[in-house]
């Protein structure tokens, strides 16, 4: 008889959720866990400093919801929600 593998997995790793961000909601954080490879997209994120492992909450959206404002490294600034899904974020 097989056992069930999710039950092998430790507490604290399936405590966290993944996600990418624009499904993160308004006043929650999380940590950048991975970026696209899109070339033009992924160097101005890295020029405004969002690199695997920063930290990044959303923190307000316009009133149709898109763009976003986020705040990283102390800086705020708005992002299309279709560039959102382009970064993965880890909540918890």
């Amino acid at each position: 008889m097989q056992s069930d593998t999710s039950l092998d997995l430790p507490l604290k790793q399936s405590s966290k959720l993944i996600t990418t961000l624009d499904a993160v909601l308004i006043g929650q954080a999380g940590i950048v866990t991975s970026l696209h490879h899109d070339s033009s997209f992924t160097h101005r994120l890295l020029e405004l400093g969002i690199t695997k492992g920063t930290a990044i909450s959303v923190c307000g959206a316009s009133p149709l919801g898109d763009p976003i404002m986020i705040t990283a490294r102390g800086c705020q600034f708005a992002i299309r929600r279709a560039d959102a899904k382009k970064i993965g974020v880890e909540r918890s």
